[in-house]
């Protein structure tokens, strides 16, 4: 959460990118970046085995998340990539579950701008001026965005009322069989 709220744009010089969607999404991606800022590093983590297509050796280095998979040797793999000082961490959100500790994990322990990008491979950085996007990129995850949005919302307010009133109606038909029993029950037959 590096610069979080600074709308600055952070140099390409030294980028993480965690491929943490489909190759495709981080094909278009690297090819974009290698595009737009030529000179910089583009280091590379992914669950994935090889190295997308895109991806330039000579540019960068690729780790692999399963070469790490002790808690030690994920610590030694943050203190790595902490060394490394990168300025942009370009973290794929595309609603896929792959490296997802990972990706909460560095946005805290690596000081670097957050750059997030979609399914789409479209990026929008991590800060205070984007926090509009960062509001819909969470509806549309959580399944709150599109015709049936409000009425999700209004099962999710209404749920607390709902259950008390259920309660409410247990233990009063629970309070009344009760009661029957006590005063009702037949006596010295």
């Amino acid at each position: 959460m590096f610069r979080f709220l600074s709308r600055s744009a952070a140099p390409f010089t030294r980028v993480l990118l965690v491929e943490s969607g489909s190759r495709g999404i981080a094909e278009k991606v690297l090819a974009s970046f290698y595009e737009r800022h030529s000179a910089g590093t583009v280091d590379l983590l992914s669950y994935l085995d090889g190295a997308p297509a895109a991806f330039r050796a000579e540019q960068g280095e690729a780790l692999r998340s399963f070469n790490y998979p002790s808690r030690a040797g994920r610590r030694e793999l943050v203190r790595e990539l902490r060394s490394r000082r990168y300025d942009v961490l370009a973290i794929i959100c595309s609603g896929e579950p792959y490296l997802a500790r990972y990706k909460f994990a560095l946005i805290a322990l690596i000081p670097a701008k957050v750059l997030v990008i979609n399914e789409n491979a479209d990026y929008f950085w991590l800060n205070r001026g984007s926090f509009g996007i960062l509001c819909k990129l969470f509806a549309a995850r959580a399944g709150l965005a599109g015709e049936g949005s409000s009425r999700i919302v209004a099962r999710i307010a209404a749920f607390p009322f709902v259950l008390v009133f259920l309660l409410a109606f247990a233990a009063r038909v629970h309070l009344m069989r009760q009661f029957r029993l006590l005063f009702h029950h037949p006596r010295g037959v």
